[in-house]
């Protein structure tokens, strides 16, 4: 990737977060608590959303994957910091999508990360990926999932 190409999709990159900034709830019950990441609770507001969604393996907690769709874009929840058995109870979740680059630079890849404090991205053997993490120690709130989920996606 040249310089002018990496310096474009930083600059892209960092211009589509800004849309963020004014979010109109679609979902209903905003202010209703989503108790965990558990496929139970998250399903159903993503479904609200409109993302379509099928669970994957289970993960090493033993809680299973989401592999969702939205706009075109296929990324992963990955329910993580699971406090009761077989997977369950997950008050932790791992939002992330890989993208497929020849080459992405250090330099774009860390001024993206300056640029954004509420996700982060790296590089693959195959390009990239960006990613969030959202806690739900104590629960979360509706209108939060679908806060982070579209600052996610404006991003992608």
């Amino acid at each position: 990737m040249t310089k002018t190409a990496a310096a474009a999709l930083a600059a892209s990159l960092c211009a589509q977060g800004i849309a963020v900034a004014q979010v109109q709830y679609e979902i209903t019950n905003p202010a209703g608590t989503v108790r965990n990441f558990d496929l139970a609770n998250l399903g159903p507001v993503l479904d609200e959303l409109g993302i379509q969604w099928q669970a994957t393996d289970q993960n090493q907690d033993g809680a299973s994957e989401i592999r969702a769709v939205r706009d075109g874009i296929i990324f992963f929840i990955v329910p993580a910091a699971c406090l009761g058995g077989a997977g369950s109870n997950c008050v932790g979740a791992q939002t992330f999508a890989l993208f497929s680059a020849a080459s992405v630079s250090q330099q774009a890849i860390n001024a993206f990360n300056a640029g954004y404090a509420f996700v982060s991205t790296g590089p693959t053997p195959k390009g990239y990926y960006v990613s969030r993490y959202d806690i739900a120690d104590f629960g979360i709130a509706r209108g939060n999932v679908e806060s982070s989920l579209d600052s996610f996606h404006s991003l992608l």
